[in-house]
């Protein structure tokens, strides 16, 4: 990759990152949890969000894939679940923000993509590497694995007993759960992950 598509895909990343932690504390407090908003995390500032060796990961994985995968995280937006009127449900939906605002806005750029408005125009690289982020980083926070949003999603449908068991194994296996994401990814990702994003990102690419 050339020096200015790595500003652009370091640029898009940061983006798609912001507001899929924003999203997160937002649906939060929203479903009656205060915990983020309280914790500075119900910002718009990319600061509160970051997570150093998180954004390194998503930045080397991205300009070493060219962006055929996205791994990485931010700092984990704090929630309390027991202010929630359904916990795992309420859980889940605020998972589920994140990686659900990541897709719109890669709608919104496959619209402008897919009707020719940026065909042609210096915009169209910053839209479409825009798209190429925010697909990698929902897909790789969609799976169920600790502690990312798949994981807290998951726990929703497999009953009151898993879910507490789901959320103390989450919190035993901290950081280490991550990197041991990152090392079956690393090994198995061309089997599983990058395909799937290449399917989806074809998806919203309509061919182009």
């Amino acid at each position: 990759m050339d020096p200015l598509s790595i500003v652009i895909g370091v640029c898009c990343i940061m983006f798609a990152l912001l507001i899929h932690e924003y999203a997160h504390a937002f649906m939060s407090y929203q479903l009656g949890d205060p915990t983020a908003k309280y914790q500075g995390r119900l910002s718009l500032n990319p600061i509160v969000h970051f997570d150093p060796v998180g954004a390194i990961c998503l930045v080397v994985s991205f300009v070493s894939t060219g962006g055929g995968a996205i791994m990485g995280w931010a700092k984990a937006v704090p929630i309390d679940p027991d202010n929630f009127k359904n916990r795992a449900l309420d859980t889940a939906l605020v998972a589920a923000a994140g990686p659900f605002i990541n897709l719109l806005v890669a709608a919104v750029c496959s619209i402008l993509i897919i009707t020719g408005l940026v065909l042609g125009t210096p915009l169209y690289i910053i839209v479409r590497t825009l798209l190429v982020a925010n697909v990698g980083f929902a897909i790789f926070n969609l799976i169920p694995w600790p502690p990312l949003d798949g994981w807290k999603i998951l726990g929703a449908v497999v009953g009151r007993s898993a879910s507490r068991k789901m959320e103390d194994l989450e919190q035993k296996l901290g950081m280490y759960s991550l990197v041991g994401l990152l090392l079956i990814v690393a090994v198995f990702g061309p089997l599983f992950l990058y395909p799937l994003n290449r399917a989806v990102l074809s998806i919203f690419l309509g061919g182009y």
